[in-house]
């Protein structure tokens, strides 16, 4: 039962109760339990329920009789020295007429007036502002409250007039304080563009920040362009520094800018942020092994499109699309076929469809040296020279307006891509005129892309040059230009470290380790051999093929090489076991349909290794599988075509169809196999391959010998 009775105890608690501290319980029965603020109060609260009524009715009767006859009972009652007088006790009367209190209320309704009132003037008399006009009003509001009657009006009037003081004075100071910080962030401002005046652009970008963190929260429009110049000059920073960490911070910059102006208020600042902001992810992406960023500037790009139409606003539309072609030819660079190649060509034509040369010569000249990126790029995945062709012109027509005096890192930009395309036509070629002007073009870009100004360009241009130098280096008897090559790929690689940019520093790890491959070719022993697998194997410990497959596959591919070309200078068959599974790992990446050229490449590799192993053991196996390997790459390296690489295979092949021959003693294909090997090395001494022409004379010998034995 105890519980229970808790229970009913609960539900029947007065409706009135109070909470501890409350300020309002000012009921007689809680006031006779506190100290008194005045006498008067605690007079009240002694008086009758009986006489109090009596009282009430005195005090609205409206009689002058009545009226005297309650001044006189309140002067009886009221204690000398009380704050509260007869006449201000008797004005609270008024006040409950007003609120009709019930009868059974009036004593403590009438006491909490009157406590009410006596705390209102105390703390009215303790209320001390620094303002004079503003105290005033308050100390007029408190000096009609002392009166005999007080006059609650007066003092409301008072205390209203003394809010309006403060509100117009606090407004008016709000005013000068936004004011104040808006010439604050006018001085950061401007301290900002005094930084980048020294391209100090790290600072700038702070300062930026902190101006648009100054502004008032209405200023919209230039926290915007703050916000913008601190995420550009953050984004410029990165870029031209390597600092990838810049990069990061200007994509959250403009990622804050997204939120700063509504897209249906201001839909072309929402859509210049967003093309913004895929540049910088494309920056990015572009160091980092896999592709989310370069999708996510994809994505950035096209959202810009939506608001940047061809018909409203034709130039910012182009723009949009060169940096769309950008990013498309980035991750076409990263993934098998040729889908993302040709949007990118696409996006680049279209964008000269409103960039005219007279127009805007620089986006002109930029979205030109672009289409030749792209064109490069599609052009070393198949056979044949044309888009390669198309690549240098688009690069030649593009410096005619990036003049080295206009814009001397833009010149140097083409320059240095204008340089790829003639290294990748030079390897079709005959001859070395292309690849010397390949390496003239590298070496230009390199006059004005320094160490100390562009370091990560600079770095690539030595990459690049080191490439070309290789090439020469394999077509010529001596072995300065590719000790040449090696020197660049190791400066390069002083920058390109793999914490900074570790893409690019696989890259040069792979065309390093080709370049030392190519000298160890020319020099007894395995050293420089060994220090090419090396080089491949931590290659490949960025180029992963999750990461990035076709390059993985490609450094699988030159480590196949290596491992060949050791296997061939030691007893055994084990590096050359390992370099055909090197192939066979390539080829499940680059497969004939995505990219025949290269396919062809590897299947040539493969039929070297094939054959070497043959030569090692016993029946016609390995080399029967050379044979088809090199018939496979014949599909796709056809004379036309790729005349050299159609060279290089059919020698190869021919000594292979000897080697059979010269096993089952069946000469019948010699006369063919002899035949196609003169052809072979005819091409490769009119294209200046000497080392492979004397591959091929020697083969030539080979194959003679076997011929004459087999017919005695």
């Amino acid at each position: 039962m105890r519980f229970l009775l808790l229970f009913i105890c609960y539900l029947a608690a007065p409706a009135n109760a109070q909470l501890v501290g409350d300020r309002n319980s000012l009921e007689c029965a809680a006031l006779v339990e506190q100290e008194m603020i005045d006498s008067s109060i605690e007079v009240i609260c002694g008086i009758s329920s009986a006489e109090m009524v009596e009282m009430m009715r005195l005090a609205v009767s409206g009689r002058a009789e009545d009226y005297t006859a309650l001044l006189n009972r309140l002067d009886t009652l009221t204690p000398e020295g009380a704050q509260l007088r007869a006449e201000s006790i008797r004005s609270f009367f008024s006040i409950l007429e007003q609120d009709d209190v019930p009868s059974d209320q009036l004593r403590d309704r009438l006491a909490e007036i009157a406590t009410r009132h006596v705390r209102l003037q105390v703390e009215l008399s303790a209320f001390q502002i620094a303002d004079p006009e503003i105290q005033a009003q308050l100390d007029a509001a408190a000096a009609v409250l002392v009166g005999e009657p007080p006059d609650h009006d007066a003092a409301r009037r008072a205390l209203s007039e003394a809010r309006a003081l403060r509100r117009a004075k606090r407004e008016a100071a709000l005013s000068i304080f936004e004011e104040q910080s808006r010439e604050e962030a006018r001085i950061a401002r401007t301290q900002a563009e005094l930084e980048l005046s020294v391209l100090n652009r790290l600072a700038a970008a702070r300062l930026f920040e902190e101006a648009a963190d100054l502004l008032p929260e209405d200023d919209v429009d230039q926290r915007w362009l703050d916000l913008f110049s601190a995420a550009g000059a953050l984004y410029e920073h990165g870029e031209l520094r390597g600092d990838n960490a810049a990069l990061e911070r200007a994509i959250g910059l403009w990622g804050r800018m997204l939120n700063v102006k509504d897209r249906a208020v201001d839909p072309l600042d929402w859509a210049a942020t967003q093309n913004n902001l895929g540049n910088a992810l494309q920056s990015l992406g572009e160091r980092e092994p896999d592709t989310a960023r370069l999708e996510e500037a994809v994505t950035a790009y096209r959202r810009a499109l939506e608001e940047f139409t061809r018909d409203h606003t034709p130039l910012d539309w182009a723009k949009t699309q060169i940096n769309l072609g950008n990013a498309l030819a980035l991750l076409g660079e990263r993934k098998h076929g040729t889908v993302r190649l040709e949007e990118a060509v696409i996006a680049y034509r279209l964008a000269l469809e409103e960039l005219t040369r007279d127009r805007v010569w620089f986006s002109w000249a930029l979205a030109q040296n672009n289409l030749g990126n792209a064109l490069q790029a599609h052009g070393v995945r198949e056979p044949g020279t044309a888009r390669l062709e198309e690549a240098v012109s688009a690069y030649r027509l593009a410096l005619e307006e990036w003049t080295r005096d206009r814009v001397p890192l833009n010149w140097a930009f083409a320059q240095n891509n204008l340089g790829n395309a003639l290294q990748a036509l030079g390897e079709r070629e005959p001859g070395i005129v292309r690849l010397a002007e390949a390496v003239s073009a590298y070496r230009l870009a390199l006059e004005e892309w320094t160490r100390d100004r562009v370091p990560l360009r600079w770095a690539s241009a030595q990459n690049n040059l080191g490439n070309a130098l290789q090439s020469l280096g394999e077509r010529e008897l001596s072995t300065v230009r590719l000790e040449e090559a090696v020197s660049a790929h190791r400066l390069a690689l002083e920058e390109r470290t793999r914490d900074r940019v570790p893409l690019d520093w696989a890259s040069t790890q792979n065309n390093l380790g080709t370049t030392l491959q190519s000298l160890g070719e020319r020099e007894l022993g395995t050293a420089r051999l060994e220090e090419a697998v090396a080089a491949y194997r931590l290659a490949l410990e960025e180029r992963t093929r999750d990461r990035v497959p076709l390059d993985w596959a490609h450094t699988q591919n030159n480590l196949g090489n290596a491992l060949a070309s050791i296997g061939n200078r030691v007893p055994g068959t084990v590096w050359l076991e390992e370099a055909t599974n090197a192939y066979r790992l390539a080829l499940k990446e680059v497969t004939r349909d995505s990219l025949p050229f290269d396919w062809a490449a590897i299947q040539t590799n493969l039929g070297t290794a094939l054959t070497s192993l043959g030569e090692r053991v016993s029946g016609t196996t390995r080399l029967e599988e050379a044979e088809t390997a090199y018939r496979l790459a014949l599909e796709e390296w056809t004379r036309d075509s790729a005349p050299l690489n159609w060279a290089g295979t059919t020698y190869s092949l021919s000594y292979t169809c000897a080697l059979i021959a010269n096993r089952t003693g069946d000469g019948s294909m010699l006369p063919t196999a002899l035949a196609d090997a003169r052809t072979a090395w005819e091409i490769l001494q009119e294209g200046g391959i000497a080392q492979s022409a004397e591959r091929a004379e020697k083969a030539i010998e080979i194959i003679e010998n076997i011929q004459a034995e087999l017919e005695e």
